[in-house]
């Protein structure tokens, strides 16, 4: 959340730039989400912490002068949105 960088992510570089910055994300609520117990306050989540989350900090971080000019930046996500995983992963779960 917005608290949490400002006030402890963002201070702790020191106002040291960063050469790159990966931010790793994922979130699964259940291991096999049907029509019968979707839950749209745990699918919001998902996509807040999947979607959303890594573009905040990369923004944060990039406003703040804390990515280096001609820095990196990675956003690596689960699969929690690819309809892909349950095909491979599970694919007579529904």
């Amino acid at each position: 959340d917005s608290k949490a960088l400002l006030e402890t992510m963002l201070p702790a570089l020191e106002g040291k730039p960063l050469d790159i910055v990966i931010n790793n994300a994922g979130y699964f609520w259940n291991q096999c989400e049907t029509l019968e117990n979707l839950s749209m306050e745990e699918d919001m989540k998902q996509i807040g912490i999947c979607a959303v989350g890594p573009l905040h900090v990369s923004g944060y971080l990039a406003r703040a002068g804390l990515v280096k000019p001609g820095g990196r930046i990675v956003i690596i996500s689960s699969q929690a949105g690819s309809v892909e995983l349950w095909l491979n992963q599970k694919p007579k779960s529904g």
